[in-house]
């Protein structure tokens, strides 16, 4: 287990509750049920009232960084809060590259900004975080759900394969990382790249996760693919293999939405990816590698 003040676990705890049973990304939200299109719609046009708080490490904040950018809904003001976890949590180094200040209210951490926008909060702090400027209200905490707010409702193939995503890919590597024992890391690791395989052949086929057309389901599978070789094959021992030398369709796909869909690449700091998964202080060591961080896309 990573341990220290300023350990990875505080950020695990934030994603899984749990390492045996994997639950969905801790989150809230302030929007009536059922979550229309309508509902989703009226809220994102009024984008000028709209303010996201993200760390540009997390994987869950990146797919509304993404959305956002893919959508150019550049009226919803962004904050970027220091990728380093601290005893603090997520808090506000607007001195650190990459970071700003929260221009919203001027305070020092999140959980200031969650007490602030919902008196008496008491759930986990987490990003993203989208609020009504308007009202100081919170809208919503739920990565799937800010998405799909900027996106428009997901249709059922795409739903299916966000799900899939989401289950089987993004938390699937906490599983492995975090397993408490060899026989419950041998089945995580087991699952993990299974799921990888059938990504694999499924972009063996078509151009995108969901058919022809880029969708939420590729948003949803980049935010972990890009953390994979930097960070999941020897943070969290996934390392049965790497995208860039075992997946080759994947590597295809991945590359081509970074170097030609800006929205991906602008967004995608590895610095920051790097200092969240292993910074914990003082004495933290970043691996220099993989070398490049991703690769090129062959003309």
């Amino acid at each position: 287990m990573l341990r220290g003040p300023f350990s990875l676990g505080l950020f695990v705890v934030l994603v899984i509750t749990d390492f045996t049973n994997v639950y969905p990304h801790s989150h809230m939200s302030l929007l009536p049920p059922p979550h229309t299109s309508d509902t989703m719609k009226q809220i994102t046009r009024q984008t000028k009232n709209l303010h996201l708080y993200v760390s540009r490490g997390c994987p869950f904040a990146h797919r509304a960084l993404i959305m956002r950018d893919l959508h150019k809904l550049d009226n919803i003001s962004v904050d970027v809060v220091d990728p380093v976890l601290g005893d603090k949590g997520w808090v506000f180094s607007p001195s650190k590259e990459g970071c700003t200040k929260d221009t919203i209210y001027g305070l020092d951490t999140l959980r200031q900004v969650y007490e602030k926008v919902d008196p008496g909060y008491s759930g986990s702090i987490t990003v993203p975080l989208l609020i009504d400027t308007h009202s100081n209200k919170l809208v919503s905490n739920e990565s799937a759900q800010i998405a799909e707010m900027m996106d428009g409702e997901f249709d059922k193939r795409v739903k299916k394969s966000t799900d899939f995503v989401h289950k089987n890919i993004t938390l699937a590597v906490y599983k492995v990382g975090f397993s408490k024992d060899q026989t419950a890391y041998n089945g995580a690791i087991k699952e993990l790249f299974s799921a990888l395989k059938k990504v694999e052949k499924d972009l063996r086929d078509s151009k995108y996760l969901a058919g022809d057309s880029l969708t939420a389901a590729d948003v949803f599978l980049y935010t972990s693919i890009v953390r994979f070789d930097p960070v999941y094959v020897q943070r969290f021992k996934c390392n049965v293999g790497m995208i860039r030398h075992n997946f080759p369709w994947i590597h295809l796909w991945l590359r081509h939405l970074y170097w030609q869909v800006p929205a991906f690449r602008d967004t995608t700091d590895f610095s920051h990816i790097k200092q969240l998964y292993y910074d914990k202080g003082p004495e933290s060591i970043i691996p220099a590698g993989p070398v490049p961080d991703i690769e090129k896309l062959e003309e």
